[in-house]
């Protein structure tokens, strides 16, 4: 049986979690994910609640933030700001994210996994 309506999964890189290369705390790079958060207006910011894992631990409640970091411009470039949850992954760990048949979001994360997605990859 299916459990998620649309998932999508990506290879962290060091300027997705890494402190000292990034002090952004936001993932790039996620226009595919428009079709799990949709598309928002310039000015507005879209809070998501979701739960957070790492691979068959208990999860944790995050909150995630999804905006147009173009805000303003004729181009959108989506970004999805994270919680403190993910300042402990790693670069080289999978970053799964999914949306429920109960429309609840879910975060997996495969520590440092041998298959390497350098962008967002829909599963099917």
């Amino acid at each position: 049986m299916k459990k998620y309506k649309e998932s999508f999964i990506k290879t962290l890189t060091q300027s997705d979690v890494n402190l000292h290369k990034s002090n952004q705390h936001e993932l790039h790079g996620v226009s595919k994910l428009e079709s799990l958060f949709g598309k928002i207006l310039d000015d507005q910011k879209l809070s998501i609640s979701a739960s957070f894992s790492i691979v068959n631990t208990p999860p944790k409640p995050i909150h995630l933030t999804w905006y147009n970091s173009r805000s303003g411009s004729s181009r959108h470039e989506y970004r999805l700001y994270y919680d403190k949850y993910i300042n402990d992954c790693k670069p080289g760990d999978n970053f799964f994210i999914g949306v429920t048949l109960d429309n609840l979001y879910e975060i997996i994360i495969f520590p440092d996994q041998q298959d390497k997605y350098d962008e967002w990859t829909k599963i099917d």
